[in-house]
């Protein structure tokens, strides 16, 4: 629109486990063209419901620095038993411009039993979403 300005962005949020995504390489490098486009750093923030498991943290970020994503990285691990308020939180912590959210494919019973994540946070978050297609 005319005559209006746009924040520009320098800190991505993504979080989602890689291992539930189906085709985690292409979502990667995507975010990766969208970061790289902006000069953005990306926070990478895993929402754990304990705080147990620290070993797929370590190996969540081998992968992601084995596929070159951006610069200066920032990888951090939430417990919550609530994802969607954690990363609110965080977001709104860390000044957050962008969210960034993988939208899969799912069947209608399964949608209707569990909903949708994704969804959840275009409808509700007070940060823009970025939504990264699986799959495509």
């Amino acid at each position: 629109p005319e005559k209006c300005t746009f924040k520009p962005i320098k800190r991505m949020l993504f979080s989602k486990k890689l291992n539930d995504l189906n085709n985690k390489d292409l979502v990667l490098t995507n975010l990766k063209k969208f970061a790289e486009a902006f000069n953005a750093r990306t926070h990478f923030v895993q929402v754990m419901d304990n705080a147990g498991n620290t070993n797929s943290v370590s190996e969540f970020q081998k992968y992601i620095e084995q596929k070159a994503i951006g610069g200066a990285n920032v990888y951090s691990n939430l417990v919550s038993d609530d994802k969607f308020m954690a990363i609110q939180s965080y977001a709104q912590e860390h000044q957050i411009d962008v969210i960034t959210v993988v939208k899969r494919s799912k069947n209608v019973i399964s949608k209707f039993l569990k909903g949708s994540f994704s969804e959840k946070v275009v409808l509700n978050s007070h940060n823009p979403v970025l939504i990264l297609m699986d799959g495509l």
